[in-house]
């Protein structure tokens, strides 16, 4: 199994990080890679309030495009870590199987 170990530099704007991350795993994918990983926090990284801020649920943009370029390129993808709200805030990392 080829896997690509995706890295990328997050910062508090969610889109440019999207977008980036949508860009660096078709590259990774079109190199051969049956596995994508994201880094921790890929989907955002700034001060506590910004993060908070930038929590999703797991229908957000982050997750939903995750899971839809995963089925889309047939890879496995692991999602890294994003903020997520769940009641709370929490730091969670999700896989999808393409």
């Amino acid at each position: 199994m080829r896997a690509g170990a995706v890295q990328l530099n997050s910062t508090d704007d969610l889109d440019r990080n999207l977008s980036t991350a949508d860009r660096l795993v078709r590259r990774a994918a079109d190199q051969g890679a049956e596995l994508g990983v994201l880094p921790e926090k890929w989907s955002v990284l700034g001060t506590s309030e910004q993060m908070a801020a930038a929590a999703q649920s797991l229908d957000g943009p982050c997750l939903s495009w995750a899971r839809a370029v995963s089925r889309e390129l047939g890879i496995d993808l692991v999602a890294g870590s994003i903020v997520e709200r769940v009641g709370a805030i929490a730091d969670d990392c999700f896989h999808f199987d393409g």
